[in-house]
Formats: structure tokens, sequence, C-alpha cells
């Protein structure tokens, strides 16, 4: 046990600086798109804290594969367009639909409950995915394809926390705030407080605003720039989704499952 013990050490102990050398190889990718502009190597050697030595080394595999170039008369560094055509072609096939994977169904079937993805387009919610609660089939505005007003779902007070205040105005002359139960919000300084107790709390919840009987509970999806890109989210009767069944429950793995299809999106906390 001890010779493996000590092994296990050893080989972790290699692993290290190889993980750390790529960790700064990425971030040296990082710095520089975000730049805009060529940068010296010294430059480059401060910003990530590494010798120069260790930063050309990495600045020479890049350009060795393409990947970036030095400015002839200047010696400047910067990443050339083929990055970009990484992220298009990694862009045009695969969706956050796919990057979700079963999660959405899992969710559901772990805590049978119903389960959404939901995207924002045209002010307007769109469900690309929706596992329904098993026996349940009743809930008419939750499906594929459905576009639901924001203000009436949790999905929707999500992508609200990022309006601008003239992107409000907009959608409240354009779509108006429609009543769809006694519950929804309807004037905007009441879609003002709300929108604020969600940026608080992180999540956002819909009591009975979009459909009599349904009460939902939904979290962020963010892309590596932070940007809220998508809504995961759980609804079921108000007699399942009681706030301790909420908080115990459905409030974890929600999170969970949020935040993983956001690293999967390329998010960093």
């Amino acid at each position: 046990f001890i010779i493996r013990h000590s092994a296990l050490k050893t080989e972790q102990t290699k692993d290290k600086p190889t993980n750390q050398s790529l960790s700064k190889f990425l971030q040296l990718i990082s710095v520089m798109a975000e730049a805009g502009a060529p940068l010296r190597l010294l430059d480059l050697s401060k910003r990530l804290k590494i010798s120069q030595a260790t930063a050309l080394r990495h600045l020479n595999g890049l350009i060795q594969e393409g990947y970036c170039y030095q400015e002839e008369h200047l010696g400047r560094y910067a990443l050339t367009l083929k990055i970009c055509g990484v992220a298009d072609m990694l862009r045009s096939r695969v969706t956050i639909r796919s990057l979700a994977g079963e999660m959405i169904s899992g969710l559901s079937t772990k805590l049978s409950v119903g389960a959404s993805l939901s995207v924002q387009h045209n002010m307007e919610c769109i469900y690309l995915d929706c596992v329904y609660e098993p026996g349940r089939m009743d809930f008419s505005l939750q499906r594929i394809g459905k576009q639901t007003p924001m203000h009436t779902t949790s999905s929707g007070k999500l992508f609200l926390t990022e309006f601008s205040k003239d992107e409000l105005d907009s959608l409240i002359k354009e779509k108006g705030l429609a009543k769809l139960t006694d519950n929804t919000i309807t004037t905007r300084e009441l879609l003002d407080r709300e929108i604020a107790d969600v940026k608080e709390k992180g999540y956002a919840t819909d009591n009975e605003e979009c459909e009599l009987g349904l009460r939902c509970i939904a979290y962020p999806v963010r892309d590596s720039f932070g940007k809220i890109v998508a809504a995961t989210s759980c609804f079921s009767s108000v007699e399942k989704m009681t706030d301790d069944f909420i908080s115990d429950q459905v409030k974890p793995e929600l999170c969970r499952v949020a935040e993983e299809l956001s690293k999967r999106m390329g998010f960093t906390a």
C-alpha cells in the first residue's frame, strides 16, 4: 500500500506542472483574444505571470499550427482567424439542446416533475425541450416550440434581468403585459420589482402567473461571456411544488443542471 501510495503521489506531482502549463497555454489564447491587438512578448509574460521563455514556447506552438503570427518589424504576437474557424465549426455542429443531452429528461425523472430548456427569441420564451411530469399532459402552455410571454414565466424573467430600460420599454410597447391569470404581473412597477428580486436571488419563479394550477422555478444557463443564453426550469402542480419541496429537492438539482450546462457552454464562475 505504501509503495502504491508513493507511486500515486509521484504521478500526481509529475502531472501537476503539465496541468499548470496547459492552463497557462489556454490563458495565453484568452489574453490575446481579449487584447484585440498584437502584444509584445514581455507584456504577455507579465499578464500571465510566466517567464518570457515559457510564453515564447507556447507562442511558437501556436505559430506552428497556424493559430498565431508574429509581426515582421515590431515582433508583436496576435492570433490568426484560424481559431475562429474552430469556433464556427463547433457552433455549426453543436446546439444548446444537444449540449444538454439527457439532462432535462434526467431532471424530470429524478424529481418526478416537468422539466424544460428555453431560450429567448423576439422578446418571447421559446421551449427547446420539454419533458412532462409522468402522468401529466394537461399543461397546455409548456411544450416544445411554444412561445410564451416572458413576464409570465420563470425562464422569461431570467432573460428580462439582462434587458436594458429601453429594451424593457420596447417589450411593453410591442408585446404588452398580457394578463393570463389573476397572478400575472401586469404593471411596469411590479415587473421592475420582480426583476430586481430575481437578480438578487439568482433564480426565478412563476406562481400560477402563466397557467392556473402550475408552479415553476428556473435557473440561468450562461455562455463563456457570462450572458444568460438559456434557462432550465422545473414545473408541476401547486400541490406538489410546495416551498419545502422546491427548497429541499428541486433547487439543488436544478441549480446543478444549470451549472453543468453553463460549463458546457464555456462559462467559468
